[in-house]
């Protein structure tokens, strides 16, 4: 569910001070009528809808530098994450929340095929079969 905007908040208040009942406001906006209810209930308690302060680190990029960073990452596989870090937007920010925010999306790193890796194992069969051949 979409967390609602400060005016769709208040727009959800003159809604329902106008008589509109949960069900209504909710489909109205897209959201839960728990949603709703316990917009209503802070109302009633706090006497205002703003949100209240939250816990741990305020993000570092907005959801719009983080699509640029994906978009980024999809146009071109093989640019790095410190690159993109230093140059990509326009403050520096950590390489480490550019592999967050990529892998928050599902991409992954592209590295270079090497070849296969052959263990010791791998390595006596592959001497025994060329004796046997």
């Amino acid at each position: 569910m979409p967390r609602l905007r400060q005016i769709e908040r208040e727009r959800a208040v003159g809604m329902a001070q106008q008589g509109a009942n949960n069900a209504v406001i909710a489909r109205t906006f897209g959201c839960s009528r728990k949603t709703v209810t316990q917009l209503m209930q802070r109302l009633r308690q706090a006497g205002s809808t703003s949100d209240g302060p939250r816990s741990g680190r305020p993000r570092v990029t907005t959801p719009a530098e983080d699509r640029r960073i994906r978009k980024i990452h999809l146009r071109n596989r093989f640019v790095t994450a410190t690159s993109t870090a230093t140059t990509a937007l326009g403050h520096r920010i950590s390489r480490h929340t550019v592999y967050r925010r990529l892998r928050e999306r599902g991409i992954r790193a592209h590295h270079p095929y090497r070849g296969v890796h052959r263990t010791l194992q791998h390595r006596r069969r592959l001497r025994w079969a060329r004796r046997v051949l």
